[in-house]
């Protein structure tokens, strides 16, 4: 199971919920700064429509919106960290290095040159032709 995608989606379902019920509280207190808290609803509604902002009921909507999308992101997080199966990187790169043991000390110097000239190659250093006459040099010597 993947334990970090499961705790992000646990804190994520946390915060959204928390958050849910504490917006309404901030933003009349944003709204109360703003005026001063002598204004009444309307006239800071209208205020807002002068200056192009949505009214407060508007934003609040879109917030608790947002924050519903947020839990429903947590939930799915959570349910891929429980489905998810955790890829085993190290076993195709294991297999790569045992098959290198697994050569003789002629055959792994060959392996290391020939490397070395497929990079050589791939810099521009040296010409396929080059490439193709020092490969079948090392390959005649073993």
């Amino acid at each position: 199971m993947r334990f970090k995608i499961i705790a992000l989606g646990i804190f994520f379902v946390f915060f959204a919920i928390l958050c849910y019920f504490e917006v309404p509280n901030l933003i009349g207190g944003f709204v109360n700064k703003f005026s001063d808290g002598s204004a009444q609803t309307a006239m800071t509604n209208q205020i807002f429509s002068q200056l192009g902002i949505p009214s407060i009921d508007a934003i609040m909507k879109y917030m608790q919106y947002s924050l519903i999308g947020l839990v429903l992101t947590g939930f799915s997080m959570i349910v891929f960290g429980a489905i998810a199966k955790k890829t085993n990187i190290q076993s195709s790169s294991s297999l790569f290095i045992d098959s290198k043991q697994k050569l003789g000390d002629q055959d792994n110097t060959n392996f290391k040159v020939i490397h070395l000239l497929q990079e050589r190659l791939a810099k521009g250093e040296i010409t396929s032709s080059q490439y193709l006459s020092l490969r079948r040099i090392l390959e005649d010597e073993t």
